[in-house]
């Protein structure tokens, strides 16, 4: 190199050294032909005469014709060292040799060949070749081929027989992902986002390897020789790891579910034949797909799709299913979404329809969050299982006994109709049941409960006994109904335990009945059952014409009896008078939602297996309770898209329902903006005249005695003869203003969610009551505990004013200390020593705690992870949890890793946890106010070691435009182990960017504790005036270093820096400002600073620090130096 004047002579000594390097036997240490090619562009080689005059050789090759193509393709794809072939050349050579690709020019030129001819305008060859390289290198590490196979047959073409090979199968996945994104455009817009970052994700061979595929082919182990010997390469496959990819799942459908394996288990190797078969063949992707989904192989000759293309047609087919707009025209249950959806106003611009189309499908897309259906192509055992493995959801919940349980469900009245008059006989679907029973016979999950019911039909009760009720760990269930049949049938029957009244089910438990847990029924308890022990429900009522969707004479005939030419029977002229012409799809269904609710709350169920999807009942509660539910529809394909309209329309009432499962500010307010008329016909379901018909009567035991509840109904309260003394006062009190309002949990829901208006006809008023009283007792206890706990929250701050007039309430429990002491949250729940997912550990008291909450020491059963778990107070509990779970998740996001030492970690959160929000987080240790408490217990801990550490996580904390707002003692953890200190307690904290908008006001009247609050933060009653409370603009960095210095003050003399008490305060507050002014000389202050001085002086060589993080003005305090601190 010394000897070359110009950096073309370097370049040729180089390619000889390497030649003669290679000659030698060292080809590892030669040029691979990508520098072979730059050699070629520095010396601005033209022709292949240029080379051979310049006497360029590759692998002792004179240059040539063939070298001069390939190195003129690979001049046009680099882009420097740091250009994405070179990097992608790079990781396969690191890992796997040079042999493979880079230098093997003739391999480099067949693929440099393909990727030149295939680039498009928004594809370059550039990015594609890379793309190959690095999909070559995946291969390798998912040992779809071995390095030693990894021939130019294998990457190229097979000559002999003409069959694609490895480059040109990549291409045909690439068209597949290709597919993907069209299909993404179907859905609504966030939906479409997030699924084309996760479809890049998986596209990039790099991305997909690191994210979802390395860690579980580590844990398969490397493939021997033993493995692949004797096999082709494409014969090999691997398993393909579901569950890195079941996270992203859990956010779409079940068709982007399948699309997403589907695309991951192409970037693995799987379906790799295919992809070289349809590389091969003239048709390609799109011409196969096009054909499946005709079913133009009618031919017998012709060949059946490849398994590629049928998953694919499957995605296909179930995606538009589940993403197609039905308009007015198709069947829907009356009040139908649809209809109202197409009642576009001729006002209505086209901007204004496109939007209420796509907030159409909004509220599928939120409905399938929760809800699924499927037609399985007949009732028999194996059709079940293949439709029970593929439910999604369902199938892949893994729960727990006695917490979490999936619900395999089957009604017989749900099954099928037939006859002249179904109304008054149910049709008993008897083959199709005992394939139901041998589904379920079979079904053995430590978690799976199985409930089958016989539609008061005794053919079908008897084959549930023959098949299933003498199976172990299976009893008898009973439904005893209350009143008559419902007026549907044509007729009320009234005799007692009639068939019509008294409906059976076999349920099968996983385990000895023994082991299940009990609880106490909270409803369907006429007949005196106390818990769930007992297997009856009664008092059940038929369910209402008003809570059933209709449907027109020819949809149902469509979905019940699509083959045959005759009508279906006309209905009674009874309901014709009340109902008009549209009719329930099956007449004898019985079973209300709120029985449905009762079952998933009883059973714990948080999956939910519908064999019989019938109209929707079950659905609807799922739906209510945000459970996973798919249902099957057995009848066709018109019965799924007319019970998806049902499940679509509660879906939408739904979103505009605070408190529900699928209720969002934004969702409401749109679906109350395009939906208003579906909206008004959920809240004016009122049937009068069934109502009349099924007016309650006093409802007795079974055997004739009365009801302990009934009796205590019927005896006179003491507000019959006037009321006492104490609830008169109450009253005057509230008439009075003295006291506030306090209100029941029905009366608060009522009034947040009725649409009648003030002034409103009482008749109106009594009806928006009756609606919305039913909709209250259908909902379950977890969705009425938050008006409930408001309820408690208003009556207890009542009693408080009460108690200081002097009027003492029955059962009141107030004490002086205020409505909050009645409020402290219990140290774990009903079922012992849990709070949340998290158990207890050791002794039940908490480790710490202040003003709004509550802290325990936790384990996680499974992980066995330590954690400290907060419990929040009062009425104001979920807000506060909310904006402390907000704040630790951007300062997760805003600080760097290496400086989230400083900080707890989050774990979980539960904010609208029962009984009581809760946040966990890591647990370090005890605080400084508790080892400063007890020194002998934790050890002293070092000033310096706080001070530095401490000051390193505020600064931290500020720089992510954080203000901590509380820093005390108590708020900062050590862990006497490591040293380690650690800022906690973001319950005060303030974003910057939200002080500085002008719109928005501190969240709190005053902030920091006390004895660490700067003083221009003090209200000025202190210094006289009648003022109080803090302006944002004293909100700044100042206030944490005040803090700061009197926290290391405190570390170092263990005495607070700022006196205790009002008067003292007083007069620090004017003897602080004087003293600081004659800081350097403190030996001389004045005498009316003595007091100051003292405190000052008692921190040793700390003072001067005290001092410059004291400042009375705030513009002039900064953070003190620590260096000369040591």
């Amino acid at each position: 190199v010394r000897l070359c004047s110009s950096a073309g002579e370097i370049a040729k000594s180089r390619n000889l050294a390497s030649e003669k390097v290679k000659a030698l036997g060292h080809p590892g240490l030669s040029d691979t032909f990508w520098t072979f090619a730059r050699t070629v562009q520095l010396l601005k080689v033209e022709k292949v005469q240029d080379g051979e005059e310049q006497n360029l050789r590759y692998n002792n090759a004179l240059y040539n014709k063939a070298l001069h193509q390939a190195a003129t393709a690979a001049v046009a794809v680099l882009r420097g060292p740091s250009g994405p072939v070179e990097q992608a050349a790079r990781r396969l050579e690191l890992e796997f040799g040079r042999g493979i690709l880079s230098s093997q020019y003739s391999k480099l030129s067949k693929l440099l060949s393909l990727t030149n001819k295939l680039a498009t305008a928004t594809r370059n060859a550039v990015d594609l070749t890379a793309w190959m390289i690095d999909s070559l290198t995946l291969a390798l590490r998912m040992n779809m081929v071995t390095p030693a196979k990894c021939t130019e047959k294998f990457l190229d073409r097979d000559r002999k027989t003409g069959d694609a090979g490895f480059w040109l199968s990549r291409m045909l996945v690439m068209q597949v992902f290709d597919y993907a994104a069209k299909l993404a455009n179907k859905l609504p817009e966030p939906d479409k986002v997030k699924l084309t970052g996760i479809l890049a994700e998986l596209r990039c061979p790099s991305t997909c390897w690191e994210k979802y595929l390395r860690h579980a082919d580590a844990d398969q182990g490397a493939a021997g020789e033993d493995d692949v010997d004797g096999e082709d390469p494409e014969d090999v496959e691997r398993p393909v790891p579901q569950s890195k990819i079941g996270a992203v799942k859990e956010g779409f459908n079940k068709a982007i579910g399948m699309l997403l394996d589907l695309l991951l288990e192409l970037m693995s190797g799987k379906h790799y034949k295919d992809c070289c078969m349809l590389a091969s063949s003239e048709d390609g992707l799109a011409k196969a797909l096009t054909a499946a989904q005709l079913g133009s192989s009618d031919d017998t000759e012709n060949q059946e799709p490849c398994a590629l293309i049928n998953q694919m047609k499957i995605i296909v087919d179930k995606l538009d299913n589940s993403t197609k707009s039905v308009g007015a025209t198709s069947a829907a249950p009356a009040p139908s979404l649809l209809q109202s959806l197409a009642k576009a106003s001729e006002a209505d611009t086209p901007e204004e329809c496109v939007e209420r189309e796509r907030q159409w499908k909004v509220v599928q897309t939120e409905r399938r969050k929760f809800v699924s259906f499927s037609v399985p192509n007949k009732i028999s055992k194996d059709c079940l299982v293949t439709a029970f493995r593929g439910c999604g959801k369902v199938f892949t919940h893994k729960g727990t006994l006695n917490s979490s349980h999936r619900l395999i469900v089957a009604s017989a009245d749900l099954l099928a109709e037939a006859g002249t008059d179904p109304w008054l006989k149910g049709t008993p679907p008897t083959e199709e049941w005992k394939e139901i029973c041998a589904f379920a016979k079979d079904i053995s999950g430590p978690e799976d409960f199985v409930v089958l019911f016989d539609g008061r039909m005794r053919e079908v009760r008897r084959l549930s006994e023959d098949i299933l009720l003498n199976q172990q760990h299976t009893e008898e269930c009973t439904i005893v109904y209350s009143g008559g049949c419902p007026p549907r049938t044509g007729r009320t029957r009234r005799v007692p335990l009639a068939a019509k009244k008294v409906e059976t089910g076999a349920v099968k438990f996983p385990v000895a009945r023994t082991k299940i847990q009990t609880t106490k029924k909270g409803s369907f308890t006429v007949c005196g059952e106390a818990s769930t022990y007992q297997g009856t429900y009664s008092g059940v009522e038929y369910r209402a014409v008003s809570e059933m969707p209709l449907v027109s004479a020819d949809t149902k005939k469509k979905i019940i009896a699509p083959a045959t030419t005759a009508d279906l029977p006309t209905p009674p002229e009874d309901w014709q008078d009340r109902h008009g012409s549209d009719v329930p799809l099956f007449w004898n269904e019985s079973k209300p939602i709120a029985f449905w609710n009762a079952i998933i709350e009883e059973f714990c169920a948080e999956a939910v297996f519908d064999i019989t999807a019938g109209t929707g009942a079950l659905m609807e509660a799922s739906l209510t309770a945000g459970i996973a539910y798919h249902g099957l529809c057995r009848l066709n394909k018109e019965h799924m898209s007319w019970v998806q309209a049902v499940a679509d329309r509660a879906a939408c009432g739904m979103m505009a329902l605070e408190g529900s499962t699928l209720y969002s500010d934004e969702n409401a307010k749109a679906v109350k903006k395009h939906f208003p008329a579906v909206l008004e016909s959920l809240s004016n379901q009122d049937d009068q005249d069934e109502a009349q018909a099924q007016a309650p009567r006093p409802t007795r035991r079974l055997w004739g005695k009365t009801s302990l509840k009934t009796a205590s109904r019927r005896r006179p309260s003491r507000c019959e003869h006037g009321g006492s003394k104490s609830q008169s006062l109450r009253k005057q009190a509230v008439k009075d203003g003295l006291v506030p309002k306090a209100r029941r949990g029905f009366v608060i829901w009522f009034q947040e969610n009725s649409k009648v208006k003030k002034g409103a006809p009482k008749s109106k008023f009594l009806n928006e009551m009756k609606h919305l009283g039913a909709v209250w007792q259908g909902m379950t206890d977890k969705q009425k505990a938050p008006f409930m706990a408001r309820s408690k929250d208003e009556f207890m701050a009542q009693r408080s004013a009460l108690a200081v007039l002097g009027i003492k309430m029955r059962g009141s429990t107030t004490s002086a200390g205020g409505p909050d002491e009645a409020k402290d949250p219990p140290a774990a729940d009903e079922s012992g020593g849990r709070v949340g997912p998290f158990e207890l550990n050791g002794a039940r008291a908490p480790i710490g705690g202040g003003a709004y909450g509550s802290v325990y020491s936790c384990q996680h059963p499974q992980s066995g992870l330590n954690v400290a778990v907060k419990v929040y107070r009062g009425s104001d509990g979920p807000a506060d949890c909310r904006h402390e779970v907000e704040q630790m998740k951007l300062l997760m996001k805003a600080v760097p890793q290496q400086k989230m030492m400083w900080f707890p970690l989050l774990v979980s959160s539960g904010v609208t946890g029962r009984p009581w929000p809760w946040m966990a987080t890591s647990l370090c240790g005890p605080s400084l106010a508790t080892a400063l408490r007890n020194p002998a217990a934790h050890g002293k801990p070092r000033t310096w070691s706080v001070a530095a550490q401490l000051r390193s996580a505020l600064q931290t904390l500020h720089d992510a435009g954080i203000l901590h707002l509380d820093v005390k003692p108590g708020n900062v953890l050590w862990c006497p182990c490591t040293d380690q200190v650690q800022v906690c307690d973001f319950g005060m904290s303030e974003n910057m960017a939200r002080l500085q908008k002008a719109s928005q006001a501190p969240r709190f009247l005053q902030y920091v504790t006390a004895a660490y609050r700067p003083p221009e933060l003090w209200p000025a009653r202190v210094n006289g005036d009648g003022d109080c409370g803090v302006r944002k603009q004293l909100l700044t960095a100042a206030v944490d270093m005040w803090a700061y210095a009197c926290v290391v003050f405190e570390v170092e003399t263990g005495n607070p820096f700022m006196p205790k008490g009002e008067a003292g305060l007083r007069a620090w507050c004017k003897q602080w400002p004087e003293l600081w002014k004659t800081r350097s000389d403190l030996a001389n202050c004045p005498a009316a600073s003595h007091t100051c001085c003292t405190k000052v002086l008692r921190a040793g060589k700390w003072a001067l620090f005290v001092l410059v993080g004291c400042a009375p003005d705030p513009g002039k305090r900064r953070w003190p130096e620590l260096c000369h601190q040591k």
